[in-house]
């Protein structure tokens, strides 16, 4: 639907902001809003932990996993029912959360109490693609960027008549609700199609593609049968593994160069070539981390991912690892990068509680019980169909997971865009029928 714009509209001094509607106001977002300071120590309070992890980018869910919650053993901000968080590391996460009761906060986290914006209003204002943008433009800190409440505080902001707020916030929880609703389709989509893959793919690299083929027992249970000609042997004695580390985050020299970093927060792919975080080579030289040519695997061996996959891909160019990722340098007379990558991906679910490091803090992988997983290794030449017939196989599947996933993209685009017109005022909804 096509909404409308206000019918008058005046200046403003923030020009970002462009024009507000004659009946609002804008004001210095500081006269609009409390900033919250209270310390609470962990280690003395029984209160529930909200860290930046446990909120969503730019929708505002809390995000919650109870067999593995986030916990704190220092000080955080003490929050209460209906106040508003906001992250100011990295602002351009979008991270916010309404308060539905008590509880403490990381102090990544600003605690804000509405004193003339109602706390929903204000969180969809915190959540909008102009407030984000504006902040992000004002931090400090090449490697941890953040936002302050200097700034923030003397943001000119736009300040509806509490009425007019009700009636903004009433259209976006309607409308946010049905996109959102939208979006989980297509995620349910994608689960299938990645489900579909998945069978493809493990099929192909613990089979093989020739459905003649005599098969023998392998021995290892999450083989199961394997082609008779295959051999079985031990990971180890195919690869060999390069580790990471991570230059001097306060000295600047070593940051913002040309090197690709890599960690775990980049593995979202199959294939890394561009990353959130670049090295000099004088970084490169004073730091544990060494160069992983192009070609090579990557995988990650420590985060909170591990819980429930391994993500591994390719090295599109030459790039760096930090400490939480490895290499594995395959023999490629033995063993194909591409295939190796297959076979892990394919069956991470049964190689995670193998490969699981006991006892850690944060998720891990043991590289030595990895290095001991016996694999199934077909010819090198068979690696090669085995690897072409894969390809052709899911090229139907990954269309359509392509596809689901640029309508989430739109649909996202929209939401933000419905949400920013609506808090600055481009868009009257004062007359919107509530179906509309």
């Amino acid at each position: 639907m096509q909404y409308q714009p206000y019918p008058e509209y005046g200046e403003v001094k923030e020009k970002s902001l462009g024009k507000k509607p004659v009946n609002w106001e804008s004001r210095r977002l500081k006269f609009s809003i409390k900033l919250k300071n209270i310390k609470i120590n962990a280690k003395e309070s029984d209160l529930e932990y909200m860290g930046m992890e446990n909120i969503e980018s730019f929708t505002g869910r809390k995000i919650f996993d109870e067999e593995n919650p986030i916990t704190s053993e220092g000080v955080g901000s003490l929050f209460e029912e209906n106040d508003v968080l906001f992250g100011k590391l990295r602002p351009y996460l979008a991270k916010s959360y309404l308060c539905k009761e008590q509880g403490f906060c990381s102090t990544e986290l600003l605690v804000f109490e509405g004193k003339k914006l109602l706390p929903k209003f204000l969180q969809y204002m915190v959540l909008s693609d102009w407030f984000v943008s504006m902040v992000d433009s004002s931090t400090y800190g090449a490697k941890m960027p953040r936002a302050s409440w200097d700034f923030i505080g003397n943001l000119e902001s736009p300040l509806p008549p509490e009425a007019e707020q009700e009636v903004i916030v009433n259209f976006l929880d309607r409308k946010t609700r049905q996109i959102d609703q939208l979006i989980e389709k297509k995620k349910a989509l994608i689960e299938k199609l990645d489900e579909q893959r998945i069978a493809v793919i493990t099929r192909a690299v613990t089979k093989g593609i020739n459905e003649n083929a005599k098969m023998k027992p392998s021995s290892v249970d999450w083989l199961g049968d394997i082609p008779e000609h295959w051999k079985v042997e031990k990971l180890k004695y195919s690869i060999h593994m390069k580790g990471g580390g991570t230059p001097n985050t306060s000295i600047h020299e070593y940051w913002n160069g040309d090197i690709p970093w890599v960690s775990p927060k980049d593995m979202k792919s199959d294939l890394i070539s561009n990353t959130e975080d670049y090295i000099t080579e004088l970084g490169l030289k004073n730091s544990s981390t060494t160069l992983v040519d192009k070609g090579e695997l990557l995988m990650v061996v420590r985060s909170g991912i591990l819980r429930h996959s391994i993500p591994v891909s390719i090295a599109e160019k030459q790039v760096s690892l930090n400490q939480d990722m490895k290499a594995l340098i395959t023999d490629k007379n033995k063993l194909l990068p591409h295939f190796l990558k297959e076979v892990i991906w394919s069956n991470q679910k049964s190689l995670l509680p193998l490969w699981s490091k006991p006892g850690c803090t944060v998720e891990s992988i043991e590289t030595e019980y990895m290095a001991n997983t016996k694999i199934a290794l077909p010819p090198l030449s068979e690696q090669a169909e085995i690897l072409k017939k894969i390809e052709e196989m899911i090229a139907p599947i990954d269309k359509m997971v392509t596809l689901a996933n640029k309508s989430i993209s739109l649909y996202k685009s929209y939401r933000s865009a419905l949400i920013t017109n609506a808090v600055t005022g481009k868009i009257d909804l004062r007359n919107v029928e509530v179906g509309e």
